[in-house]
């Protein structure tokens, strides 16, 4: 378990070091994949929704682009998002200490 969050850590770190964050403090990395749905099948216009449906969120970017590359045959137009993990979130705000944030 250990050998798990040091390679996280690590791998968060040089990310955010990288830029890949893109200059988000505390970021983390949600995974949605844009669905579309049609509103009525029964009807001749064909009138269709889309939408965005979480997936998943990884600590870092590589973690994200390899759970796409694993999942691309069960998603339809994935994309990565980088989300802020709010001040007072305090239980992920103690994970990300462990994994090297300040």
């Amino acid at each position: 378990m250990e050998n798990i969050i040091e390679s996280i850590k690590a791998s968060r770190q040089q990310e955010i070091k990288d830029g890949k964050n893109l200059f988000t403090s505390y970021p983390l990395y949600i995974v949605y994949d844009i669905v579309e749905t049609f509103v009525d099948e029964n009807t001749d216009n064909n009138q269709s929704i889309s939408f965005h449906e979480f997936i998943t969120c990884c600590f870092t970017m590589q973690a994200a682009e390899d759970f796409i590359w694993r999942e691309k045959h069960n998603l339809k137009n994935p994309q990565i998002w980088v989300g802020h993990i709010p001040w007072r979130n305090f239980e992920l705000r103690e994970i990300l200490k462990i994994l090297g944030d300040n």
